[in-house]
């Protein structure tokens, strides 16, 4: 029953207050909002296809291309979050959005036209030194520059055309006698900038084409045919017989391999005295002494010079191996010489000796 009488009552009070004119007015409103907000969307979806275009021609630069694509990011998160907003909000977002897209594109073009003057020099300096007009240093004091101003605008990427103009007038400056080049440079990148298509997100102009100049393609490709020009004089030049350099590296290199060969010797001798050193014990002590000599020569070596020279004691080299002392065979029976002594010693009588006394000691220890 209340529930009833609740009914008529709102249709009752709605009927009184009906106003066909502002319900007509607040559809229309609605209808505009959402075909402004499509349109926004629209012009979105479409700048973040042409900023990819152009970015993958090389017409801007990728700090513009950062800058464009958070811009466009940052648009479409306000749509999201704003679901309520009016046709006329809307409307003045879109213009602010067109205003941040075109600073930046003319930020960029003045960065452009920085990069693009710095190219052309270097491929004119690239040009003199392959025609033999500057010397090979002029042409790398000159690169260094280069370098140094492309540094300049990495950490300085928003700077006006006149900061950048400021700097090429003084690298020009700096290399007086070739001015006239760089300065004819400097112009024809200005041509550069006039004839590239420009960047707009009218999509009906697109696809204007440059009337004259180089495109930033044939840029690139003119750079890399200098520096192939470069390359291929670097390559003649270094095909020339310089005969005395080359007697210089006949010597250097003679001179490394002898002392490499006599430290390898010097090594394997070491390991041969310590082997042989120890020519009364098994052939497992033998052959384990060796290792370290060669791995120990530096102790090994003086130690030998100290036992020999100064103390005068038998080390039983002259009866030994000339390499490693493996196998013992019997003089007065058979007979090894040239290669075969590498590793076989004969059996002497300083050795019977030797190894008698040193059976003793072990017996002795043991016991």
């Amino acid at each position: 029953m209340f529930e009833g009488l609740t009914r008529l009552t709102k249709r009752l009070v709605n009927k009184a207050t009906y106003d066909p004119e502002l319900d007509k007015a607040l559809l229309a409103e609605k209808q505009e909002q959402m075909k402004t907000r499509q349109m926004f969307r629209g012009q979105l979806t479409f700048a973040e296809q042409i900023i990819e275009k152009v970015y993958l021609d090389k017409r801007i630069t990728s700090i513009a291309y950062t800058e464009i694509k958070t811009l466009i990011q940052d648009s479409y998160k306000w749509l999201e979050t704003n679901q309520d907003a009016t046709a006329l909000e809307i409307t003045e977002k879109i213009e602010k959005f067109n205003n941040d897209f075109s600073r930046s594109i003319v930020g960029d073009k003045s960065r452009q036209f920085f990069l693009n003057t710095l190219v052309l020099f270097e491929v004119t300096f690239n040009l003199l030194y392959s025609q033999n007009k500057i010397a090979e240093s002029v042409l790398s004091k000159a690169k260094t520059d280069i370098e140094k101003e492309q540094n300049f605008l990495k950490k300085n990427p928003n700077e006006n055309l006149e900061v950048y103009e400021g700097h090429l007038d003084a690298f020009i400056v700096k290399y007086n006698e070739q001015k006239v080049l760089l300065e004819k440079d400097k112009e024809t990148a200005i041509q550069i900038q006039k004839s590239e298509v420009p960047i707009t997100l009218d999509a009906s102009k697109v696809a204007t084409k440059a009337s004259s100049g180089l495109t930033p393609k044939e840029l690139n490709a003119t750079k890399e045919k200098s520096e192939l020009t470069v390359e291929n004089k670097d390559i003649a030049k270094a095909q020339k017989i310089n005969w005395g350099e080359l007697i210089t590296d006949i010597i250097k290199y003679s001179t490394y391999a002898t002392l490499g060969t006599l430290f390898f010797c010097f090594v394997i001798f070491c390991g041969t005295l310590a082997s042989n050193y120890t020519i009364v014990r098994p052939l497992g002590i033998r052959i384990l002494f060796f290792i370290f000599g060669t791995l120990f020569f530096y102790l090994v070596g003086p130690y030998f010079f100290f036992q020999k020279y100064i103390l005068g004691k038998e080390l039983f080299y002259n009866s030994g191996a000339y390499l490693i002392p493996l196998f013992e065979y019997d003089p007065t029976k058979e007979m090894k010489d040239g290669f075969e002594r590498l590793v076989w010693f004969p059996t002497t009588k300083a050795l019977v000796r030797a190894r008698e006394e040193y059976k003793f000691g072990l017996e002795k220890m043991i016991s």
